[in-house]
């Protein structure tokens, strides 16, 4: 039973089996959020998704960055989100049982799951282009 499921506008269906909420700058002792730090926290995406997910392909929704209260603070969101996609349609090969792909995005807070600022651009992927097929 998957957790969430929706249909992207390229009419492929997805479903989440797991989603993982992690505090954004959770890595960040003191100081604040600048330019630096936002790569340290991008680049270390692909070895969390190995670390968690495995060997999966995964997308990035570009965040929003905003800027900061004091000089040189650059913020993205607050809540760092990876989310297991899976449709039980192939993208490549028609004889596989269907297609995956990790989905990460940010957004401001916890709740819900997928903000509604976020789900018009996770909607919007063009599934075939990022998922890998798989089977069974």
């Amino acid at each position: 039973m998957a957790l969430l499921a929706f249909e992207l506008t390229c009419g492929a269906r997805i479903s989440f089996s797991e989603i993982l909420l992690r505090e954004t700058y959770s890595c960040l002792l003191e100081g604040t959020p600048n330019a630096r730090v936002n790569k340290v926290i991008l680049d270390g995406i692909p070895g969390t998704v190995a670390q968690v997910f495995g060997d999966r392909p995964h997308l990035v929704v570009p965040p929003e960055i905003a800027p900061g209260l004091q000089e040189h603070e650059v913020r993205l969101p607050r809540v760092l989100c990876f989310a297991d996609a899976t449709s039980l349609q192939p993208v490549h090969d028609p004889d596989m049982d269907g297609s995956e792909l990790v989905l990460v995005w940010f957004q401001d807070h916890p709740a819900p799951p997928i903000s509604p600022a976020v789900l018009p651009r996770l909607t919007a992927l063009k599934w075939a282009q990022f998922a890998r097929d798989f089977r069974i």
